[in-house]
């Protein structure tokens, strides 16, 4: 059972690579079909919440990019020699941080960026297979949530009175903090990681922030959340076994 859902959840981690290659409209539909098909076997209200966040994220995501044209060159519309080498490097990376994140929680003790841990209503083996799946792919809508939250500061910030003084002389880096610890907050909320290591998930997710930043792409920080929800979800599968 266990390597099944591995293999589902590398299988659809793949797919939304090939798809981000050709285009994010078809990672997004991807997602949310991902997501509806959570909604039908698993927690509904969590389902739900996540998908009325994805849509509005997109929204909020199209509008920025109106605004401030930026485009990663793995959106690049092909499986080209470069774009294929930026994949590689992005994955390298994504491990680099997941490599990061893991021995950062082995000195301070806890999870510090959280993993959902859904309710799956069906006890059919192959809904059970899938749970692992909806965990580790919701790390990459969490990302884009967070990531658009980042955006938004990085083109609207300089409006807001005083602050956006600040926010233009301290960019990128007050824009990546702020995203980072609404996204540590949030987990901590969201996912019960104690307050305590409220600095430490605020460390993680600016990892994810700067790779973000200076890639101009999100799939560093995609693979190393992914991985990272992938390997706790998993572990929880085999506690319940053994």
């Amino acid at each position: 059972m266990v390597v099944v859902a591995v293999t589902i959840a590398v299988i659809n981690f793949i797919a939304y690579v090939i798809f981000r290659s050709v285009s994010r409209w078809l990672a997004y539909t991807h997602l949310f079909l991902l997501f509806i098909f959570a909604f039908i076997i698993s927690s509904r209200d969590f389902s739900v919440f996540y998908l009325l966040i994805f849509i509005i994220a997109i929204i909020i995501s199209e509008f920025v990019t109106s605004v401030r044209t930026e485009e990663g060159s793995f959106s690049d519309g092909k499986f080209s020699v470069g774009s294929f080498q930026f994949i590689l490097l992005s994955l390298a990376v994504g491990l680099v941080m997941f490599i990061s994140i893991v021995a950062i929680e082995s000195r301070v003790g806890g999870n510090i960026i959280g993993t959902p841990n859904l309710a799956i209503s069906s006890t059919s083996e192959i809904a059970q297979a899938w749970k692992p799946t909806f965990e580790s792919m919701l790390g990459i809508i969490e990302n884009f949530m967070f990531f658009v939250v980042m955006d938004v500061l990085l083109v609207f910030g300089v409006l807001v009175p005083l602050i956006g003084r600040i926010i233009q002389l301290a960019s990128p880096i007050l824009p990546i903090l702020i995203s980072a610890f609404i996204a540590g907050i949030l987990h901590i909320v969201a996912f019960e990681v104690s307050v305590g290591l409220i600095l430490w998930a605020t460390i993680a997710f600016s990892m994810f922030m700067f790779s973000r930043f200076f890639m101009q792409d999100s799939l560093s920080a995609d693979f190393c959340h992914f991985l990272k929800n992938l390997v706790v979800s998993v572990s929880r599968s085999l506690q319940i076994v053994n």
